[in-house]
């Protein structure tokens, strides 16, 4: 869905303006990777998450399936990472090899989620971290859950409009589940995209 759509900006000067990228940015920035340690962000679009690690001696690998964010990436990258084209379901990296493993946004549109979180287990090393941010289908009391109470037309637009098929969100239980079955232990657990954050970024 996002094979079309990438812009080009400049990393340095570049202005984060939503509300969920400085939250996104803050919590990237408070993780300890390892000097020397492997990074790599699923679903990286132009990179951005990428820019935010704090480490020295890294190495970042951005992963996409969109061929057009990707050669962005690659041009205006500043920080010597790493760009390839691959799918979630099949990441090319060997067993235990990833000390960090970033998705954004992504899980939700695989036609196998198990399968993307069983490939994160299998790359990352023991004592590996994995950030992941997804949008959860018992969102309750945020302004979508309003929106689909209130507007359902217009709230199942907007699902469509980002591929979010109903059939693939996942519940906090699944996701749960799907971390303890691959032996991934939840550290914390962060809900924010409440009322104020959807308005502000979405709508607003």
């Amino acid at each position: 869905i996002w094979s079309g759509k990438s812009y080009q900006v400049d990393p340095k000067t570049h202005v984060f303006t939503t509300i969920q990228e400085h939250f996104s940015n803050r919590l990237i920035r408070s993780l300890q990777v390892p000097d020397g340690g492997v990074v790599v962000d699923i679903g990286c679009f132009i990179g951005e998450k990428l820019w935010q690690i704090q480490a020295k001696n890294y190495l970042g690998v951005g992963v996409d399936i969109a061929m057009p964010a990707l050669q962005v990436a690659q041009r205006i990258d500043i920080f010597g990472h790493k760009f390839i084209a691959a799918d979630m379901e099949r990441l090319p990296f060997k067993d235990n090899s990833i000390d960090l493993v970033i998705v954004f946004d992504v899980i939700e549109h695989l036609t196998h989620a198990e399968k993307g979180f069983s490939e994160v287990a299998r790359i990352l090393k023991p004592g590996g971290q994995f950030l992941l941010h997804i949008p959860i289908k018992d969102n309750t009391w945020s302004l979508f859950w309003w929106k689909q109470k209130l507007f359902s037309q217009a709230a199942q637009k907007d699902y469509d409009d980002v591929g979010h098929s109903p059939s693939r969100m996942l519940t906090t239980n699944r996701i749960k589940k799907y971390l303890s079955k691959y032996n991934m232990k939840l550290k914390k657990e962060i809900y924010y995209n409440s009322f104020f954050v959807h308005f502000w970024d979405r709508e607003f």
